[in-house]
């Protein structure tokens, strides 16, 4: 709760109630600009003439320090080497003052550029059709790799938003946290602090799968409500889309019952039912909406995860909405016993074979791996990684290369 004291601070010290709002906002928006864009370092100093104006306040400069401001040559600024996770603690808390002190139709997350940043219209993707082949494994992933660009729809992301008991999570995120460090100094257990990102990712977890989403094996009867038995599947067109209908019958009754299999995030963030892939599509969706870098994986022996971007570790985070499970990669086939061939992972500017992740065995999978060479897979990887990236700008494209190859590096070596 240090923030919100230290807020509370700057707000005794300004005393105006609309110019503290107006320094909540531009703060707020220059730290979201941040953390969407680690990549761009130069657009991390404090220029905007309304925090300017405020920095002779001590209690504002010394929260900026808190937070991981540093002075340099009279310029407050945030040093590429600082961590990321005061400032993602800085962004609740700054968020949940903001709805305090001036209602919650204020509560919304600040997605504008600071004012000194130059204006660039919001990259609007385009699907990357260009793979020659009728490979079906390969036309799979390109489907997969242009389903992702979805997600980046701001009205979305917004509606995603407002299904989250946020303020809720980032205080029980918290509580996560001081655990933690409670634990590691009393001997309790060993290890380092656990970061505010993954203490909220991992209460955005629990809350999905016990209170959010429902599993779906068979539906009950529509009559009687008893079990039912599968029937067949139809096709049905919706005004947003073209999906599968499971049918049943009841065994008791007779009965009808249908599952229909939604695709689209929108009509799954009202039925909140489903199996795996209908769990991966709204937790995806759900991650993004709250600044995660976020993978949808596929694994060609029917099931779907996510993984998360942890900027704390530079590494990709194993995420199963369906188990309640973060970074247990291993699960499958040391737990489950699958057999996996292929494991890919897309997300909204890149992706990757992740099979390595997720398998123990190198030499043995790659025997089992037959759909398609492994000169055709790394070739359309690259084709389709290439089409993206040159709708990305310079340093997002910079960023992505020296991370794809720092996971190269990990993803080489045997579990």
């Amino acid at each position: 709760m240090e923030d919100m004291a230290r807020l509370a601070l700057v707000e005794q010290n300004v005393k105006d109630i609309c110019k503290f709002n107006e320094i909540l906002q531009e703060l707020l928006q220059l730290i979201n600009y941040i953390l969407d864009n680690p990549h761009e370092n130069e657009n991390r100093t404090i220029k905007s003439e309304t925090l300017r104006k405020v920095l002779n306040c001590e209690a504002f400069s010394d929260y900026l320090k808190y937070i991981g401001f540093q002075t340099l040559q009279n310029e407050f600024i945030f040093p590429k080497e600082q961590t990321l996770n005061k400032l993602r603690v800085a962004q609740a808390a700054l968020e949940r003052k903001i709805n305090f002190c001036y209602g919650s139709d204020k509560n919304v997350r600040a997605t504008g550029l600071p004012n000194h940043v130059q204006y660039r219209k919001k990259i609007q993707f385009t699907p990357a059709n260009i793979l020659e082949t009728d490979n079906q494994l390969l036309l799979k992933i390109q489907t997969l790799f242009n389903d992702m660009i979805k997600y980046e729809n701001e009205e979305l992301q917004q509606m995603a938003r407002e299904h989250i008991p946020l303020v809720t999570l980032q205080l029980m995120a918290l509580d996560r946290m001081r655990e933690q460090q409670r634990k590691i100094k009393t001997g309790e257990i060993k290890g380092h602090d656990m970061s505010y990102d993954i203490a909220l990712l991992m209460e955005l977890l629990g809350w999905f799968k016990h209170k959010f989403f429902t599993w779906v094996d068979k539906p009950s009867c529509d009559n009687c409500g008893k079990s039912t038995q599968f029937v067949k599947t139809i096709t049905m067109r919706t005004e947003t889309e073209t999906c599968r209908v499971e049918l049943y019958k009841c065994t008791s009754c007779g009965g009808n019952a249908q599952f229909p299999r939604y695709n689209s995030p929108r009509t799954l963030l009202r039925t909140r039912r489903g199996r795996c892939g209908e769990w991966a599509n709204c937790f995806t969706l759900l991650c993004r909406a709250l600044g995660y870098d976020t993978r949808y994986v596929y694994d060609t022996t029917d099931h779907v995860w996510c993984e998360v971007f942890d900027y704390e570790s530079n590494s990709w985070l194993h995420v199963d909405p369906c188990e309640g499970v973060l970074n247990s990669p291993l699960m499958y086939s040391h737990g489950w016993g699958k057999k996996l061939t292929y494991v890919i992972a897309v997300s909204k500017d890149d992706l990757q074979d992740v099979t390595w992740r997720y398998t123990f065995d190198h030499k043995e999978v790659l025997r089992r791996r037959s759909a398609v060479s492994e000169a055709e897979l790394v070739g359309a990887v690259l084709s389709l990684r290439a089409h993206r990236h040159a709708q990305l700008s310079p340093a997002r494209r910079r960023y992505l290369a020296a991370r794809a190859l720092r996971e190269l590096v990990d993803l080489m070596l045997e579990r």
